[in-house]
């Protein structure tokens, strides 16, 4: 009988000096947020009474509805100060806002992604050849 040798199995490729690890945000809880995390809006809740279901003998409930953020979703915010509900952030651009935890759904940002982002966005933008 003769022996069969199965082929070396190729060597995964050594991974080049500097290439970023993936970092993937997650959702946070409201006390979990502390001062200096870097954080980003994924939803926002509305919650609505639908009045023109309204009965005598019958309440209905309040609908609650969570929509993504649209453009500013993946906006890096940095948490400046915490007092559950409320969380004062700071925009790339430098503006403030306080954020209601009972009508946004949060996510923690890594912090190398959320100070590479606030850098570029922050930037100014650089006229085109053209001057536009």
């Amino acid at each position: 009988m003769e022996s069969t040798t199965n082929p070396p199995r190729p060597q995964p490729r050594p991974r080049r000096r500097g290439a970023a690890k993936l970092t993937v945000a997650r959702t946070l809880a409201p006390e979990d947020i502390r001062p200096g995390a870097y954080i980003a809006v994924a939803q926002t809740v509305f919650e609505f009474f639908p009045y023109w279901l309204t009965e005598a003998w019958r309440c209905p409930p309040v609908f609650r509805v969570a929509l993504l953020s649209g453009p500013e979703s993946g906006l890096p915010l940095r948490v400046k100060e915490v007092c559950l509900p409320f969380v004062l952030v700071q925009a790339p651009d430098g503006a403030h806002r306080t954020l209601d935890t009972r009508r946004v759904r949060l996510m923690l940002l890594s912090d190398r992604f959320g100070r590479k982002a606030s850098k570029k966005l922050r930037a100014k933008p650089r006229p085109g050849p053209c001057g536009l």
